[in-house]
């Protein structure tokens, strides 16, 4: 029988049956007399293992203290301010402090002053002793009056523990007029979240002063060592510093120049196109505002320039039938995207847009490509035409207003002294052969001189004089000549105008979060996010397609200007562990596939863990809305080569 009462229980009996119960009532018959207590039988213990107990010196057990401390409470990764972490940790030592106290002596309401530096000074202590514990030790012993030796940061910094047991900073300006805490600060490891904490925190108050500024404030309270590098990595960080103050991507060397440049083909073969700003000619009596639409051959540098009185489409057709007509038809045409431009930006885009152009060129062979956008030197053949063309104007016009008419032929006349200049070396030398210039490889002679020397009138009335086949023999060979020369004198002479003078090193990536310049004031700037890079033949990164709010636009990268976000997709989102708490609909999670801006903090601290307040919730469903209406919104103005 069973001699335990608690069996009664464990195995069930009635109410009568328990309060009738001796075993209940009184315990085990042996209970009352010792001698009747059973006796405990002990195992004997083998021979081997007791003589190895003997001769085994005791050791005594030191059990393994877990690691403790406020930062195995509170988690300091979760928190991308020192207030909020400080707010978080007070109301913790608050609900501490109130599960000890009486009713009436807890507090309650916002945390006060006073708690605030509390929590501030727990999280000093706690970060010096789990750093610093072994200097902490060995100025501990020193104090002991031993014989260990000093470390050497000990030596270096001169430490010493105050009298609130504060880990602090000596040196030799004790009778310096400054505060205690200035001429002795708080010592905190350079590589802490809570150091990048109080940087950050410091570089705030000072409305996002630089380095030196921050460095000055930190020094009064604290000393971290190699600091200046520590400010200057978290302050790359800063948002709100790169949006106002950040630079651009770094500009690469220079793109080895395009096969439309160095292929030896007929003259405007490749051939760019571009508008001039207005000018204003008087015609029958009133003010009228015209173009100059310009022809650039990409090869041979030939110019073609026309005069248009608007930027419609049916304008634009009627010049380019004209240069056909004049210069025969080129393969390609390429231009910029019509919105360089702050005059009449709207028309040359819609101009450039136009389905009837496109429609136009497509039937008589003629591909059309673009420049990115705001990336003028990307046309750097046709834009040096425009600027030497505008600059014979303004020298040969000046200020006034001159007919319809006159323009039309100053335009001729500029036109052929533009294509008399010279492309290759100039010599001083009376028996060197003419320069090459872009008229040699059009006519096979300069059009600013006679074509031939002075013939005698009877030698047009001999029979045997300028035969045509002849004549036109020797013109192929002129031109082939002259093709030659291009070839050898003209190509190669490139290469000295081509240097090295940017960085290689590719820092954009898809996903980025940029600032895209403009020639606004910089807070009006816009944000886009990287959607895809356009690599060059050399493999190297010039220009980007974005995604803003209103569409699909590109840029180069050095109008992009890093803000060190990063857009990641939704699947990553999903398997990220950073970012599992910060779901506020799973469901909707799952089944999308937008992209979700994942912001980083401002000091590189990850803040996805903590939970979210509801303000933070509504944020991020907007965010997500946005990139929603990002991905789902039509294109607005993307240049594609197959136009």
């Amino acid at each position: 029988m069973a001699e335990n009462p608690a069996d009664l229980l464990s195995r069930g009996t009635t109410i009568d049956a328990l309060m009738s119960s001796s075993l209940w009532n009184h315990g085990p018959k042996w209970l009352p007399d010792p001698s009747e207590w059973p006796s405990p039988q002990l195992l004997p213990i083998p021979p081997l293992v007791l003589a190895a107990a003997v001769e085994t010196e005791f050791v005594p057990f030191k059990p393994t203290l877990p690691d403790t401390g406020l930062h195995c409470v509170i988690s300091i990764k979760r928190y991308s301010t020192l207030r909020k972490l400080l707010a978080v940790t007070a109301y913790v030592l608050r609900f501490t402090d109130n599960l000890r106290a009486p009713v009436d002596q807890r507090r309650i309401g916002p945390i006060s002053a006073e708690e605030y530096a509390t929590a501030r000074l727990r999280w000093l202590k706690d970060t010096q002793q789990s750093v610093y514990d072994k200097e902490i030790d060995n100025l501990q012993q020193l104090t002991r009056r031993s014989k260990t030796p000093r470390l050497l940061l000990v030596r270096q910094l001169r430490l010493l523990i105050d009298a609130k047991r504060f880990l602090r900073c000596g040196g030799r300006i004790h009778n310096a007029p400054l505060s205690d805490l200035t001429k002795f600060p708080y010592l905190l490891p350079a590589k802490h979240p809570f150091s990048r904490l109080i940087i950050w925190d410091i570089h705030r108050d000072l409305y996002h002063s630089g380095t030196n500024a921050t460095l000055t404030a930190l020094r009064q309270t604290y000393w971290i060592p190699a600091a200046r590098q520590l400010i200057k990595s978290a302050l790359r960080t800063c948002v709100i510093c790169r949006r106002v103050s950040g630079k651009p991507y770094p500009t690469p060397d220079p793109a080895p120049l395009p096969s439309i440049r160095t292929q030896n083909v007929r003259p405007f073969t490749y051939s760019g196109v571009d508008f001039s700003g207005a000018l204003y000619v008087r015609h029958r009596g009133e003010e009228l505002k015209v173009y100059l639409c310009l022809f650039t051959c990409a090869t041979s540098r030939a110019l073609h320039l026309g005069i248009v009185q608007d930027l419609s489409t049916e304008t634009f057709l009627l010049a380019f039938r004209k240069f056909a007509a004049r210069r025969s038809l080129p393969t390609m045409m390429i231009s910029d995207n019509a919105s360089t431009y702050l005059t009449a930006a709207d028309e040359l885009k819609a101009l450039m847009q136009s389905p009837e152009v496109k429609r136009e060129l497509g039937k008589r062979g003629v591909s059309w490509k673009f420049i990115p956008k705001k990336a003028p030197w990307w046309g750097g053949f046709w834009e040096r035409m425009v600027g030497l063309t505008k600059s014979a104007l303004k020298k040969v016009l000046g200020r006034r207003h001159i007919s319809l008419t006159t323009l039309e032929t100053v335009i001729v006349e500029i036109e052929a002294a533009l294509n008399d200049r010279p492309l290759t070396f100039v010599s001083s030398e009376q028996g060197d052969i003419e320069p090459l210039t872009p008229a040699h490889l059009l006519h096979g002679r300069r059009i600013t001189c006679l074509p031939h020397e002075v013939v005698e009138e009877d030698e047009f009335t001999d029979p045997t004089y300028g035969e045509v086949c002849g004549n036109a023999k020797l013109l192929a060979t002129i031109l082939q000549n002259f093709q030659k020369r291009w070839r050898h004198e003209y190509l190669t002479s490139l290469r000295e105008v081509h240097r090295a003078t940017g960085s290689n090193s590719q820092t954009v990536r898809t996903g980025d979060v940029v600032l895209i310049h403009d020639d606004t004031p910089h807070a009006t700037w816009k944000m886009g996010i990287v959607e895809d890079l356009m690599t060059g033949g050399d493999g190297i990164v010039r220009a980007v397609t974005l995604r803003t709010a209103s569409g699909l636009t590109n840029r180069p990268i050095t109008k992009l200007y890093p803000l060190e976000l990063t857009v990641t997709t939704q699947p990553e989102f999903e398997q990220s562990k950073i970012h599992q708490t910060e779901k506020v609909d799973a469901t909707t999670a799952k089944s999308s596939d937008h992209a979700t801006l994942d912001c980083t903090t401002p000091m590189g601290l990850s803040t996805s863990t903590r939970p979210q307040r509801l303000a933070a919730r509504k944020a991020t469903v907007k965010m997500k809305k946005w990139t929603r209406t990002l991905a789902c919104c039509p294109p607005e103005d993307v240049a594609t080569p197959e136009h």
